[in-house]
Order: C-alpha cells, then sequence, then structure tokens
C-alpha cells in the first residue's frame, strides 16, 4: 500500500474542511430560516390580536349592518376602512409566510368565515372588490395583472370567494 505524501494529506484535508464548512453552512441556513419562520408567527400572533380588538371597535357597526338597518355614510365609510385593512393586513401576511415558504392559510380561512358570520363586513368587502376590479386593476401593467391574478391579492380575493361559496353550501 501506497502511503499519501505531503500533497495528497494537504488536499485530503482541504477537501475534507470545505466539505465541513459547506454542512456547516448548511445547519445555519436552516437555523436562520426557522428563527425568521419563529419571529413571522410571533409577528401574525401580534397583528391577530390587534385584528380581534379592533373588530371589537367596530361591533356596533358590525351588529347593527348584520341586523339589517342602514348603515349612515360614515358608519358605511368606516367599516370599508376596517375591511380594507383587514384584507390588506392578511395580504401582507400570506406574502411574508409564502417568502419564508410557509404554506399557512388559517388566516385567509378565518377572514373568510369572518366576512361569512357578517354580512355587513361581506358586503363591504364585496364592495371593495368591485372597486378594485374597476378602478385599480385597469391601471395596473398586464405583467402586474397576471402576477395579482396568479399569486397576489387578486389570488386571494378569488381564493376569499371560494371559501364563501363553500361556506355558504355547508349552512344553507
Amino acid at each position: 500500500m501506497k502511503s499519501l505524501g505531503g500533497k495528497e494529506i494537504a488536499e485530503l484535508v482541504g477537501v475534507t474542511a470545505i466539505v465541513v464548512s459547506l454542512i456547516f453552512v448548511g445547519f445555519q441556513m436552516k437555523q436562520e430560516q426557522e428563527i425568521a419562520y419563529a419571529e413571522a408567527l410571533g409577528g401574525y400572533s401580534a397583528t391577530s390580536l390587534d385584528f380581534f380588538l379592533a373588530a371589537a371597535d367596530y361591533a356596533e357597526i358590525l351588529v347593527k349592518g348584520n341586523a339589517g338597518e342602514t348603515l349612515t355614510p360614515v358608519e358605511s365609510h368606516k367599516l370599508r376602512t376596517f375591511i380594507e385593512a383587514a384584507e390588506t393586513r392578511l395580504s401582507l401576511q400570506m406574502a411574508q409566510q409564502q417568502r419564508l415558504g410557509g404554506g399557512l392559510n388559517t388566516g385567509e380561512l378565518k377572514f373568510a368565515s369572518f366576512l361569512y358570520r357578517n354580512p355587513a363586513a361581506r358586503v363591504a368587502w364585496l364592495q371593495l372588490v368591485k372597486d378594485i376590479d374597476q378602478f385599480v386593476d385597469p391601471l395596473r401593467t398586464p405583467e402586474s395583472l397576471v402576477r395579482t391574478q396568479e399569486r397576489g391579492s387578486g389570488a386571494l380575493r378569488q381564493r376569499i370567494k371560494t371559501h364563501l361559496a363553500r361556506l355558504d353550501q355547508l349552512y344553507k
């Protein structure tokens, strides 16, 4: 058996060092991704709590609208602003989760459930969707329109509509 010379030993040590450093970098990247995901979940929890607290501030408007009473123009505007903020929060959370490789859609399902259980909020959201279709989408570039419809806020709105239709079927 031939013994290894100094050059061969140095090459072997060098290759081993490269392999070990690549393994270490891989573990470090995985750990950083897990930390980022945990931070995102913490942020999601905080904004979810904020949403529920804000919803309590709109309870009178929701109860009035859900009872079929006519909302004043100011109440309608407040409700729409709240719903638009809630949808924007959800859209940003979904984008953050996608960037981190997560696939949680619980927030999306909860938003659809909220709209289903609160007809006044659903009406406000459907008007928001209509206004975006009419006044925002025509201003988009063709590429931007495709992006939003395939994986952006347009896709989110379509999924919410699908969830609402399913809830309508389940609880006729």
